[in-house]
């Protein structure tokens, strides 16, 4: 018999859904939470997906004027745009 499975909430708590719900793929494009006051950020794209042992995280490239940023973003700070 298998062991019953689980649905995890990873709804953050700014009610924005987290990315680990959606797939996100090169060239998707995305909303980015701030860092410093919290609120999504918009105009940016992903423009690689890195695996690691604590999941994904995601290599943005900003719209406005191109620039890949230097950062990882981790799952629950992008979500994708439909």
């Amino acid at each position: 018999m298998s062991p019953p499975t689980a649905t995890i909430d990873r709804t953050p708590a700014l009610g924005r859904p987290s990315a680990a719900l959606v797939p996100l793929q090169p060239g998707d494009r995305v909303d980015v939470r701030n860092r410093f006051d919290g609120r999504w950020t918009t105009g940016f794209r992903v423009d690689a997906v890195v695996a690691d042992d604590d999941g994904y995280r995601f290599k943005l490239r900003r719209l406005s004027d191109g620039a890949v940023l230097p950062a990882l973003f981790d799952e629950d700070t992008v979500v994708g745009v439909r």
